[in-house]
């Protein structure tokens, strides 16, 4: 009786991690009971029976933590093999690791325990150079540069930080046509080497010019390469693509001199009601931001940096984003004239809109996920309930049909059926957030052809019919005001 109640907490939470765990992705646990089987086996094969419950607690930990972690994951065949490939690789990794660790520190026996840590180190490394995703390939004609630009904007001080002189600091990453010649794969995804991209560091410009622009802004946590499919898919098609890091907003934003650390959404001050935060602070320095970085173009168009003048065509500027960094484009186009066509990929709009005059000043495409299939799970981590969630959706619909009304720009408003909020970037190719039952995939590709048919359409007008000819057939889109 006293060997079955020793082991009662870890029969406790590993049943919790059961029940939490979403088990329509059974492909899933494929990896992971064979990790947890190699893990058992190893601990047998060197009959270290006295570590045992160590490693029961360690698995029943694994599947409270994923059970938490995880809703939906990419659908197809492909990805569930390599992410299964993965889970396996991670556990082994994780078995041979302990167990190297217990040899040196508690056996005393270095030279054993130092080769099994050897080759649990060996075992993760691998699940990035033996199971890679590859991005999709961008469709258009050229070939795709990346380079990376710092910015600090001397005419606004930083709210962040109390340092006197501190100015706003911004990373550009800009992805843009090369030259024929550059190789067409290589780059990185957040260092994630496993991720197979499209695009190389420090080509040459393609002399074609002069190209659009397109400015993203990244959600709160996020990047400015969240959406690095849609990136080099315009910039093969001929856009130069301007990604912003939005210091202490967004993801770690790197610094000439080190690291800015992101604030959480709980870390910063409020202010009077949270309305207020959302609109002067998460949604407001965005703004200000992408404003700043459109007037830093005219002064790179002056000064032949870090392209030619020739390089640049200042008259079709567009704007896009990521959640709230989509709302921040929305604001834009209602606010500043420099813009000539915009895309939210998910954001809803906190800024004040109760005046008659506010409108739309440009063409705009608002794409949203689809909370009917949400769950309780699926929103975990944003503040919110799954009833607050669904009553925000509505508020948006309600916003983004009064701008529609008022505004003498067109202004679209689709629903991706099925898409979770992360679905709309990047994220959903890698099961790296919560996705919703779409194929990520061809999700990923929905938004790409609405964000190359909607800026071709509006800033470059190739064809007159081509985007309301897309968006009107597009069977994987539900427009929500025709």
């Amino acid at each position: 009786m006293k060997s079955f109640s020793s082991y009662l907490p870890f029969l406790t939470i590993l049943l919790l991690g059961l029940v939490i765990l979403p088990w329509d992705l059974p492909w899933l646990y494929v990896g992971s009971l064979l990790g947890i089987a190699l893990l058992t086996g190893l601990i047998w094969i060197f009959r270290k029976k006295d570590y045992a419950k160590s490693f029961l607690w360690m698995t029943a930990l694994l599947c409270l933590v994923v059970g938490l972690a995880l809703h939906k994951v990419p659908s197809s065949l492909t990805t569930k093999l390599l992410l299964s490939g993965r889970e396996f690789l991670n556990l082994s990794a994780i078995a041979l690791v302990g167990l190297g660790l217990t040899y040196v520190f508690t056996d005393k026996k270095p030279l054993l325990g130092v080769s099994l840590g050897l080759l649990g180190s060996w075992a993760f490394m691998l699940r990035g150079l033996a199971l890679p995703i590859t991005f999709p390939e961008p469709s258009g004609p050229y070939t795709v540069g990346r380079t990376q630009q710092y910015f600090q904007d001397l005419d606004r001080e930083e709210d962040f930080t109390k340092a006197k002189g501190d100015h706003r600091y911004m990373v550009l990453e800009i992805f843009y046509p090369a030259e024929d010649g550059a190789q067409k794969t290589g780059g990185d995804f957040k260092n994630l080497k496993c991720v197979r991209t499209h695009h190389q560091y420090e080509v040459p410009l393609s002399t074609d010019g002069p190209f659009p622009v397109i400015l993203y802004s990244a959600g709160s946590g996020g990047s400015r390469i969240d959406n690095l499919t849609q990136a080099e898919l315009l910039a093969s098609h001929g856009y130069i693509f301007i990604g912003i890091d939005h210091a202490y907003l967004t993801d770690l934003t790197h610094h000439e001199k080190g690291f800015i650390k992101a604030y959480s959404m709980d870390t910063l001050d409020r202010g009077p009601s949270q309305e207020a935060y959302l609109q002067d602070i998460l949604q407001g320095v965005r703004v200000a931001d992408l404003k700043a970085v459109r007037s830093l173009l005219e002064s790179w168009a002056t000064n032949h940096y870090p392209f030619p003048s020739e390089a640049y065509d200042l008259s079709r500027v567009g704007v896009c984003g990521w959640s709230i960094g989509g709302a921040g484009a929305a604001e834009v186009c209602m606010t500043d004239p420099r813009f000539s066509a915009g895309i939210n990929y998910d954001g809803w709009g906190f800024a004040d809109i109760s005046a008659d005059t506010v409108a739309f000043q440009a063409p705009f495409l608002n794409l949203r996920s689809d909370v009917r299939p949400a769950t309780r799970l699926s929103v975990m981590g944003t503040g919110k309930s799954l009833a607050e969630v669904r009553v925000m959706d509505q508020r948006q619909n309600e916003r983004e049909k009064l701008l529609k009304a008022r505004s003498k720009f067109p202004v679209f408003s689709a629903r991706i059926p099925g898409a979770f909020h992360s679905n709309l970037r990047d994220h959903g190719l890698l099961g790296l957030s919560r996705l919703g039952p779409v194929d990520p995939r061809f999700c990923n590709q929905l938004v790409s052809e609405a964000t190359l048919n909607f800026f071709n359409y509006h800033l470059k007008k190739p064809l007159p019919s081509q985007w309301h000819q897309w968006y009107d057939h597009q069977t994987g889109l539900e427009q929500l005001f025709p």
